[in-house]
């Protein structure tokens, strides 16, 4: 946890910290970072690419590694590694401008070959000759001339409401970011009127009291109404996946109730 203490701890062996396996929100990153002392080293990668294909440089001075980090809605995942290329590609494998999402794809001799006697997972995920991540991403170009990735979600977990895609990570982040909140998950569950509705599933500190109006309320201020939350739902505990990424899929069962509400728009 972000506030837990670091009284006793020896962390004079630590250059930095590497993260990775799952999207990092900005609002942990900085209070790791601030707690610790220590710069995190936010990666990526997949299994399919040998693991990380790109860094965060860990020779950036501190004002930059911050603005990495803190500047653009979502934590760096850095510069792409000597051994593969990456970019950001449209649904018809075209390149997208800077600043602009896409799906992160990647090439290179650490990309695996394919996947073991299954040939139309193989044309999926090289369907136009780069390897297709499967998530969502944007780029922008730095200072240094480097390009610098970014990483907003899954793109099967993008919630598609009234046509418009939400990336879950941007309402967790404002959730993560509330007073008593221990994690905050957004969940795109099935609405008739827009196909799909945004709801939040609060877990809260122990001792903390449950407000859903207050949780809406906080999300009406800092999100556009087609981004916020409708529905509230508190609980004990979010499904992790082995690796301890979210499983949203398991949650959408808990908002069935709302799918054929209507949402005044407030705010």
């Amino acid at each position: 946890q972000a506030g837990a203490s670091t009284d006793g701890l020896d962390l004079s062996a630590f250059r930095h910290i590497v993260c990775g396996a799952g999207p990092l929100t900005v609002e942990l990153a900085l209070q790791f970072q601030d707690a610790l002392g220590l710069r995190i080293v936010h990666g990526y990668g997949l299994s399919e690419t040998t693991c990380y294909s790109c860094f965060l440089p860990i020779d950036l001075d501190d004002a930059t590694h911050r603005g990495w980090l803190g500047d653009h809605g979502f934590p760096s995942i850095g510069c792409a590694i000597p051994s593969n290329a990456m970019a950001i590609h449209d649904p018809e494998g075209r390149p997208v401008p800077d600043g602009e999402r896409g799906e992160i794809v990647i090439r290179g001799h650490n990309v695996m070959t394919g996947y073991d006697r299954n040939p139309q997972a193989n044309a999926d995920a090289f369907a136009h000759g780069w390897f297709r991540s499967g998530d969502e991403g944007f780029v922008l170009k730095g200072d240094d001339g480097n390009d610098y990735f970014f990483i907003t979600g899954r793109l099967k977990e993008l919630i598609i409401r009234g046509g418009v895609n939400v990336s879950p990570l941007e309402i967790d982040e404002v959730l993560m970011n509330l007073p008593g909140v221990r994690a905050g998950v957004s969940v795109g569950f099935e609405n008739d009127m827009y196909g799909e509705e945004i709801g939040a599933y609060v877990v809260l500190d122990d001792g903390a009291t449950e407000d859903a109006d207050a949780v809406l309320a906080a999300c009406a201020a800092a999100l556009p109404h087609h981004k916020r939350p409708k529905v509230v739902v508190f609980g004990t505990e979010v499904p992790v996946t082995s690796t301890g990424k979210y499983q949203r899929n398991r949650l959408k069962p808990l908002f069935r109730e709302w799918r054929g509400a209507q949402f005044r728009k407030s705010g």
